[in-house]
């Protein structure tokens, strides 16, 4: 069987028939390098304003293969959604090169990009140098030094402070400056140059967040869960717990301190909102036809969502709305479903009321059993309430 041949078969096939997009590298028959997304997966790539490459290793009887994975967050589940697909034998820069020329061929275009390391991977690098035999003349000293400088150094990781980070930093490689190979080893990788930026949390202070990409929590159906929220069924999910705090920040002030919060521009369309930390600090959001499309603060910028500031001017011209993300690809979603199996959405929100169901006859038992032995503490009232 001629594997070259196979593969690309199966990309003329998924192309054709399936409108993907996919390339294969000019170093393919070597090292089996190619790429491939869906239409839905690249509307959704378009949209994500940032994105995390994984690996996994012996994906297939292949020696050596690696399949990389392109996850982003989903704009309806706020859970991790797979957007693109690289095989390859090469375990070199190149793949990941061709991967990033291909991106930008399909206009994901990042030209302020700031890239950052999955911590996950960071500290598992770090645990596995320290653990080295090599390291200390017995495995008991080992694991007090392991234990040492992995304190140390994940205390440096999440120190918001560059100064501070900086003393730490001092003080670390004072206190283990015996272990020269560690040390040799830690500034070669992660000390020198512009490599602390890419892990150190007072580096990135503003988009510090979501960086392992083991927590991005890839769903094995996340269709089902888009339709679950789309029809409004069960528990919210993390993009909705994130807009509902972000409403509630905007919440907290008394109505009749809008007026003095939010200032219109001498620019049309423009409204400057007071920052919630700082007075002197306004934020200029932008409005087009009754609908917010911008806003300067960061968290707008690096989210492209919409942020507290925009929720307050809502409060305050309730005919304004929020910025909206474009929900298009979500529709899609849910059409593709319906028209594949009618029955997965009356099933899910069937499954939904189920589970709701037992949670509740599970509450009624903690209830009595509370009860059991003071049946005399069980009135009317408390029963009407269960």
């Amino acid at each position: 069987m001629d594997q070259h041949e196979s593969i690309r078969l199966w990309l003329k096939e998924l192309s054709e028939e399936k409108g993907y997009t996919s390339y294969m590298s000019d170093e393919f028959s070597t090292n089996y390098t190619f790429t491939f997304m869906s239409t839905r997966q690249k509307n959704i790539l378009l949209q994500s304003p940032y994105w995390c490459l994984d690996a996994t290793h012996k994906t297939t009887n292949v020696n050596n293969c690696l399949l990389y994975n392109v996850i982003v967050r989903h704009p309806a589940t706020g859970t991790g959604c797979p957007v693109a697909y690289c095989y390859t034998t090469s375990h070199a820069v190149g793949p990941i090169t061709e991967l990033l020329t291909f991106f930008e061929e399909q206009r994901a275009v990042f030209p302020e990009a700031q890239i950052q390391w999955c911590l996950f991977h960071v500290a598992r690098a770090w645990s596995s140098k320290v653990r080295e035999p090599s390291r200390t003349g017995s495995s008991a000293t080992n694991s007090v030094l392991h234990r040492a400088v992995i304190s140390a150094l994940k205390g440096m990781m999440w120190e918001r402070n560059t100064t501070e980070f900086n003393r730490r930093l001092v003080e670390f490689l004072a206190s283990f400056g015996e272990h020269t190979e560690l040390i040799s080893y830690l500034r070669t990788n992660y000390f020198i140059s512009d490599s602390s930026m890419r892990w150190a949390c007072c580096y990135q202070p503003d988009v510090y967040t979501n960086m392992e990409t083991n927590n991005y929590d890839v769903e094995e159906d996340y269709q089902q869960n888009v339709c679950r929220l789309m029809l409004n069924v069960g528990r919210m999910g993390p993009e909705e717990r994130r807009i509902r705090r972000r409403q509630i920040e905007a919440e907290q002030f008394a109505t009749d301190v809008l007026p003095d919060m939010i200032s219109e521009s001498n620019t049309s369309g423009i409204s400057a909102v007071q920052s919630f930390t700082d007075q002197s600090i306004y934020y200029e959001v932008e409005v087009s036809e009754d609908e917010m499309i911008s806003c300067e603060c960061k968290d707008f910028s690096y989210n492209k969502r919409a942020g507290k500031h925009m929720y307050l001017l809502n409060r305050l011209h309730v005919n304004i709305s929020p910025y909206k993300v474009n929900f298009q690809e979500v529709s899609y979603d849910i059409v593709q479903v319906e028209e594949e199996n009618t029955e997965v959405v009356e099933g899910v929100a069937a499954e939904v009321e189920d589970n709701n169901i037992a949670g509740r006859i599970q509450n009624l038992k903690a209830v009595f059993r509370s009860y059991e032995e003071h049946i005399s503490l069980v009135n009317d009232e408390k029963l009407s309430l269960t």
